[in-house]
């Protein structure tokens, strides 16, 4: 019979573990490494651009607008095409990422469109037309950036309304 584990073996473990583990990084600099290819540890961004120790702190963002990432919509789609984001009138924007969540217990066909001012949803300005969302997933579309220019619209359509909650995420300058 195997022996138990001591707790103090446990914690000397755990303390191990917090210490070796990499700085917490921000969301945009995840997405940049994730949308580069690159798998292993944290990429320095800007000036210190290269591999960096997993223990070195990665350099923060200034809390600015222009540089901050964030939630710019949430909606759920109904089953006629409904305006999800619209970008501000007087600046671009970008679009870094967008989660789609099912709650139906079916596949759910669904439409994503962007849109520039005065066009309406359209097979030619589609991102996503007919996806077929499995049941109760959640997925993120972030292969890539849609640049946004002021008035341009993000529009969203499901098969059953209700059950499909769409969320962008990017910047706003």
């Amino acid at each position: 019979m195997a022996e138990p584990t001591s707790l103090n073996a446990i914690d000397a473990a755990a303390a191990v573990a917090q210490t070796a583990a990499p700085s917490r990084e921000t969301y945009a600099e995840y997405m940049t490494r994730a949308m580069s290819g690159q798998q292993a540890g944290p990429v320095r961004v800007g000036p210190y651009a290269g591999p960096m120790s997993p223990n070195m702190p990665i350099p923060q963002q200034r809390d600015t607008r222009s540089s901050k990432q964030r939630r710019l919509a949430r909606a759920a789609a109904k089953t006629g095409d409904t305006i999800l984001y619209e970008a501000p009138a007087d600046r671009p924007a970008i679009v870094m990422g967008i989660w789609i969540c099912s709650s139906h217990n079916n596949a759910v066909a669904i439409r994503l469109y962007h849109t520039e001012p005065g066009e309406s949803p359209a097979v030619s300005n589609a991102l996503l037309h007919g996806y077929s969302l499995a049941a109760n997933t959640t997925v993120l579309y972030s292969q890539i950036q849609v640049m946004m220019q002021p008035g341009d619209r993000l529009w969203i359509r499901a098969a059953t309304a209700d059950v499909v909650a769409f969320t962008v995420y990017g910047i706003e300058p």
